[in-house]
């Protein structure tokens, strides 16, 4: 019976033990996410383009490696045919060869013929036009949205959703507020 009241008391220890370290463990870890998330927000703010003469201008096509390849190999297609950029956030998967090797495969038509074009990396301009999903296809008033971000959201028209680039422009050049942009686009090919 003492053995057994002992062995009780030494588990309620162990577990108690157990359940502190556990709180403890799940504290640093919030705090290390605060922290990680907190360094990430402060090195978005400091971005500068690489090249800071780049100014966005035009339609651009606003996309992620993380969308599904069908859909990117289609933008990439259409943005080539209209010679429009396409502008990525990052990295794929934080990894600046993934991102090469990424790219590269989808750059390739079905066909065989590489799609010319391709990606920039710009997340500056994500901040630029507040785009939060994608794909998002941005039409933008001449002369306007030049500087740090963010841009007024009257300097510019945004279509989000699934539609191929043809169908972003219509839209922008039925209902947008600066349609002579996508008409001009449209009138190119």
């Amino acid at each position: 019976e003492l053995q057994q009241l002992s062995q009780q008391e030494a588990n309620a220890s162990f577990f108690s033990a157990l359940s502190q370290v556990n709180k403890q463990s799940s504290q640093k870890s919030q705090q290390y996410r605060d922290w990680a998330q907190s360094l990430e927000q402060q090195a978005m703010q400091q971005i500068k383009p690489k090249n800071p003469e780049a100014k966005a201008s035009g339609i651009m096509i606003f996309a992620s490696l993380g969308m599904p390849e069908t859909t990117l190999k289609q933008l990439m297609q259409q943005a080539s045919d209209f010679n429009v950029p396409m502008v990525i956030r990052g990295l794929w998967k934080n990894d600046f060869a993934a991102t090469v090797n990424k790219v590269q495969s989808l750059i390739l038509s079905e066909n065989g013929d590489t799609i010319l074009g391709g990606v920039e990396i710009n997340p500056v301009w994500f901040k630029q036009f507040n785009i939060k999903q994608v794909p998002a296809f941005v039409a933008i008033n001449k002369g306007q949205c030049i500087g740090d971000p963010p841009c007024d959201a009257a300097n510019f028209d945004v279509v989000y959703g699934n539609v191929s680039l043809y169908n972003a422009l219509e839209t922008i050049a039925n209902k947008g507020a600066y349609p002579e942009i996508a008409r001009a686009v449209l009138s190119s090919r």
